[in-house]
């Protein structure tokens, strides 16, 4: 009854299917009393005045991760208070800054500015350079084209060898050559269960160049799983590598599939050698000359396909648009993280997460970075050599991964590593 009064409903914390009701004056009021909740992961504002839901939104923004504002139209289909759009952010600022799997930037410079860019203002140097979505845009060009300048610099370093900006086109481009010559067609689905390594990247840009719509599958997955997704996604084809040829020959047994070519990177990790069908990569590879030019597709075309974890049910295919990966880039990547070329990257998150993406592979390639892939699991010991050898300015991690590095005996001492 007395919100001014109680402090405790403002400091008590409270995470979960719980809401308490507080009355409010006006609009002015209301904010004040927002702000007492020193900060959330969402906040959502209904109404239909546009002028005070704009003023609202921009106030809230210094002090939550996400507002959502939901006038009449929107309530139709709007998905709930906590949904998450691929241009969100999870977090906030003050208490809700606690829950970011951002890294190791503090909340302070995470957020700072985040009222001025709600706004309306830009990235790094004030400025936000927009895409005209009316015409075609395809988000693998727009990264080849962002780095034509970078042609020599390294873009990727992997378990074997390194992959320069310019190598990372070229090489694309003949994926995407080779994927139409297949026979496969724009927005056909390929199923990429592959570990980090740079012929992922050249898979994903390559089909995505293409027009086809790559599948990025977590590769700990069971056959079964496999099986499912090729039958729910309508593979046409697989791109793998040896160390998984025995995963995807199962499933392919196990599934009605209409998966008519198979390409294997590494085929010296299979560990039988291959089976009929499955045809190396590199090879095949060599064979394609470069697409010359990009899938007319617009942004919000099928870009990629991500499946959910499956934790309620069948694992859940999510659809990304080409538009989608450019957002996260500009209005988390660069004006959040201030990645920047000079920065080397990392992430404990494999590709095939939407957070790994962003992080080895979305936000560096945005602003011309390199970038570490690491094929294994990120132990501590495996992630602490990539550190010592490859000095990465920025590692992306989980509470989990952190707490495991923290307590482990062979933590590098901080003069030891390059981490910003």
């Amino acid at each position: 009854q007395d919100p001014d009064g109680c402090a405790l409903v403002h400091d008590m914390e409270i995470f979960g299917p719980v809401a308490t009701l507080m009355p409010y004056r006006d609009l002015e009021h209301g904010l004040a009393l927002a702000h007492r909740g020193q900060g959330s992961l969402v906040c959502s504002l209904y109404g239909e005045d546009a002028a005070a839901l704009a003023t609202a939104s921009t106030d809230l923004a210094a002090s939550h991760g996400r507002v959502h504002v939901v006038t009449p139209d929107v309530a139709k289909l709007h998905t709930g208070h906590g949904n998450v759009m691929p241009q969100s952010m999870h977090g906030g600022r003050c208490r809700a800054g606690r829950f970011t799997g951002t890294g190791f930037l503090p909340p302070q410079k995470r957020h700072a500015g985040r009222t001025q860019r709600a706004a309306g203002t830009g990235c790094n140097d004030g400025s936000l350079t927009m895409i005209d979505f009316s015409q075609p845009f395809n988000f693998a060009e727009y990264l080849f084209d962002l780095n034509q300048d970078r042609a020599d610099k390294i873009a990727y370093t992997d378990d074997q060898c390194t992959l320069s900006y310019a190598q990372l086109q070229e090489q694309a481009r003949r994926i995407a050559h080779g994927l139409l010559a297949a026979g496969i067609h724009r927005e056909e689905r390929v199923l990429l269960v592959m570990h980090d390594m740079r012929e992922w990247v050249i898979s994903f840009l390559g089909a995505m160049y293409a027009g086809v719509v790559p599948v990025a599958v977590n590769t700990l997955l069971t056959p079964a799983d496999y099986a499912y997704m090729l039958e729910h996604c309508r593979a046409q084809a697989i791109l793998t590598n040896g160390a998984l040829v025995p995963a995807v020959q199962q499933a392919l047994n196990q599934a009605q599939h209409e998966v008519n070519h198979i390409w294997v990177a590494r085929p010296e990790e299979a560990p039988q050698g291959l089976p009929p069908a499955f045809e190396p990569l590199q090879p095949w590879l060599a064979q394609q000359t470069p697409l010359p030019h990009a899938a007319k597709t617009m942004g919000d075309d099928p870009g990629f396909w991500l499946y959910s974890s499956g934790s309620t049910g069948k694992p859940k295919g999510a659809v990304h648009t080409h538009a989608n990966p450019y957002w996260t880039a500009v209005l988390y990547g660069k004006p959040v993280l201030g990645l920047n070329e000079n920065d080397v990257c990392f992430s404990a998150a494999k590709l095939y997460f939407a957070y790994g993406l962003g992080n080895a592979l979305t936000f560096p390639l945005s602003v011309g970075a390199s970038v570490v892939l690491m094929a294994e699991r990120p132990t501590p010991e495996a992630v602490f050599a990539r550190w010592m050898q490859h000095q990465p300015t920025v590692f992306f991690g989980a509470p989990t991964g952190f707490a495991g590095m923290l307590a482990h005996p062979a933590l590098p001492a901080r003069e030891q590593v390059s981490l910003r």
